[in-house]
């Protein structure tokens, strides 16, 4: 039995999803990183799901080490829960070129951009399973949709709101 425990971020969505993805692909392997209010629960989770030869736990570390293991990633999966358009993993996962999941509702964010980054959208155990198994099995599209991101993010933020503001102070 699953307990049912709400979790800060959803990362439950994402750990039941991948409970069902490593039956199809048992090779596979999910990296976590020690942040967060859910690291008890997720833990107890996977011990739950008996896949904890399939998940690797990272430790606490500077963002910029953190980088090192996005760069090393071929998926990012961010927030489940709630919507958002910029937060730390969705800037280290476009900066390092990485593809993206997480929630976004495109319509809350449209008029700020006149487009917005490639992702993949989840919000629910199904969603994210899905794009588990579409990520998996289009490796070549992913890996432009991270691609397409890290140009994005030169295009509107780099080249965008950084130049202003470094213009600004000099």
């Amino acid at each position: 039995d699953i307990p049912d425990i709400t979790y800060s971020k959803a990362n439950n969505y994402l750990i039941e999803a991948f409970g069902r993805f490593v039956e199809l692909y048992p090779d596979t392997v999910l990296i976590m990183f020690e942040y967060g209010n859910d690291i008890l629960n997720s833990k107890e989770l996977i011990r739950t799901l008996k896949i904890e030869n399939n998940v690797f736990w990272m430790p606490l570390m500077p963002r910029r080490e953190l980088m090192m293991g996005i760069s090393l990633s071929d998926l990012v999966v961010g927030e489940l829960a709630h919507s958002y358009f910029s937060y730390g993993v969705v800037h280290e996962a476009l900066a390092a070129g990485k593809p993206l999941m997480h929630k976004r509702i495109d319509g809350l964010y449209i008029h700020s951009y006149p487009e917005l980054y490639p992702m993949l959208y989840a919000d629910s155990i199904e969603s994210v399973y899905q794009g588990l198994v579409w990520a998996y099995n289009n490796k070549h599209e992913v890996v432009d949709m991270g691609i397409k991101g890290r140009a994005w993010l030169n295009k509107y933020v780099i080249n965008g709101s950084v130049s202003k503001i470094l213009t600004l102070l000099s």
